[in-house]
């Protein structure tokens, strides 16, 4: 495995600190919530933890782009975790739920 030298830490670290409005008052801070959850996804239960995550984002001055409630599957929630990161470029990604004990709960 090869380890980035102090330079590429600096310049990764500068860009995303740039990209997320840190040092732009006037850019809106990005987020997104991810629900993982079987019975919400299949609409057996509401799902009050996003509602109640986008809604502190918003208060805490985050702009929320997406909320999404997904069924506790590792590659699913792998798969929008990636996507959100590097194409929507999203800077804080907020996820809840797997707090289940069955086999299904692997999150």
């Amino acid at each position: 495995m090869r380890q980035e030298t102090k330079r590429e830490v600096s310049s990764r670290s500068q860009d995303h600190e740039y990209f997320c409005g840190l040092f732009q008052a006037e850019e809106a801070k990005t987020a997104a919530v991810i629900t993982v959850s079987d019975r919400s996804a299949a609409g057996q239960r509401v799902d009050e933890s996003g509602p109640a995550a986008r809604e502190m984002l918003k208060n805490a001055g985050y702009q929320v782009l997406e909320t999404l409630v997904i069924p506790d599957e590792p590659e699913m929630l792998k798969k929008e975790l990636i996507r959100l990161a590097d194409e929507r470029q999203v800077c804080l990604i907020v996820t809840s739920g797997g707090t289940g004990f069955s086999m299904r709960d692997q999150t």
